[in-house]
């Protein structure tokens, strides 16, 4: 149980109202109707636990986008099976749903992945597709993945590389321009897929 103040919603209603306040110019009012997050204009995304939260929410809210990244991993009731939560229905139409994980997390372990993706229901759109010197619409599956070696020099301490691969900035590998290699995934899955 928690309260209006400390939920997703009150924080985002805050900081939104607050956003459109001090910086009228810059749009944050878009995000808003009636005063409350508009959510059909709002993309989730998660990484890790994250990617979870992601996913549950879009079991609730009809949101523009969401990103799973590096899960969800949850385990099921028993052995090889998908987390519970992940049969419920969709409210965010699947074709709004994009995973994105490393084929060698050892943290959230891509057979987890693709076991919660497919029942969530992310098959419709084909099977796991590598990113992989790839560019969109990566065959249009929902469910994308790497092998693509982390960044070998890490800005920040990390103890699992592969797992914050995907989306974490210190450890995203980097390519021969010095941007993110996936930065093309991450657009389309979040903005244009």
């Amino acid at each position: 149980s928690v309260n209006r103040v400390n939920s997703i919603t009150g924080r985002l209603t805050d900081l939104l109202l607050y956003l459109d306040r001090t910086f009228p110019s810059e749009g944050w009012a878009q995000f808003l109707a009636n005063g409350a997050p508009d959510w059909t204009r709002i993309v989730v995304a998660g990484h890790s636990q994250g990617a979870g939260h992601a996913g549950f929410f879009a079991k609730l809210v009809r949101v523009q986008r969401v990103g799973m990244f590096s899960g969800p991993a949850d385990p099921g009731p028993g052995p090889d099976q998908p987390a519970s939560w992940t049969a419920r229905p969709n409210v965010t139409p699947l074709s709004d749903q994009f995973g994105f994980t490393h084929t060698a997390d050892p943290l959230a372990p891509l057979a987890n992945n693709l076991r919660n993706w497919q029942s969530i229901g992310l098959g419709l759109f084909g099977g796991q597709v590598s990113v992989d010197g790839r560019s969109p619409p990566f065959e249009g599956s929902r469910q994308l993945v790497t092998s693509a070696a982390p960044n070998p020099n890490p800005t920040g301490p990390s103890a699992a590389p592969a797992h914050g691969a995907p989306a974490v900035d210190n450890v995203t590998p980097l390519a021969a321009d010095g941007q993110p290699l996936f930065r093309q995934v991450w657009v389309h899955m979040l903005f244009s897929g």
